[in-house]
């Protein structure tokens, strides 16, 4: 645009170099035209793709959690908001690591970090199908279809339980155990996500009352 500005401008106050018929005149505008509103139109594509992808990049990074890369308190809002309009049936989770404290005060928070990512992980490779996400803290949340029946679905959740039991941390070349306590409660269709959480995490704090490391419904 800058080129047909200056050439327009130069024409002004020198003569052409050679006169054109009225055909390539008439094919030259036309042209000029074209390929000016073929650039306004590319710019404007770009433009736009930018603007959804900067949009997408803002609303994952507003729902994700930093440390795990698993959906964080907004994600789980706008998962529950999607279940509410389903028919399903659901059910929720909510896991605490038993003595989460005694990493970070043995080994650093660092390998407090390292405990809760290789948890995040973990959770997440046992719910493939289901939602995981990190509640706060040494809090994880997870909500699971119950496909046949409301046992099945606990001893699916459970699962995640026995797999972390079983599991071996290494962190810098230390074997690590650890354990987590689950609360499991059935979905309301009247409740709220906070009602929901609540009635888990009553559960939750039943195990963890009651010698930890167990899944309690």
């Amino acid at each position: 645009m800058l080129l047909f500005i200056f050439a327009y401008i130069w024409l002004k106050f020198n003569n052409p170099i050679s006169d054109v018929n009225s055909t390539i005149s008439t094919i030259l505008f036309f042209a000029h035209i074209g390929i000016v509103f073929g650039f306004g139109i590319t710019f404007l594509a770009i433009l736009t793709s930018y603007t959804v992808s900067l949009e997408k990049k803002i609303e994952k990074q507003s729902t994700t959690d930093r440390l795990t890369n698993i959906p964080n308190r907004n994600g789980l809002n706008d998962y529950f908001v999607r279940i509410g309009e389903s028919k399903d049936n659901y059910m929720i989770a909510i896991f605490d690591i038993d003595n989460f404290k005694k990493f970070n005060d043995k080994n650093g928070h660092l390998c407090g970090d390292y405990v809760l990512k290789e948890i995040a992980r973990i959770a997440s490779e046992n719910s493939k199908d289901d939602f995981v996400s990190r509640w706060g803290g040494e809090e994880f949340v997870v909500i699971a279809k119950i496909d046949e029946s409301i046992e099945k679905t606990i001893s699916k959740i459970d699962r995640i339980r026995e797999t972390i039991e079983n599991y071996e941390f290494n962190y810098d070349n230390k074997k690590l155990k650890s354990t987590v306590t689950i609360g499991v409660a059935e979905y309301d269709n009247y409740a709220s996500i906070d009602d929901w959480i609540k009635t888990a995490d009553e559960k939750l704090y039943q195990g963890k009352h009651n010698g930890k490391n167990k899944t309690v419904s």
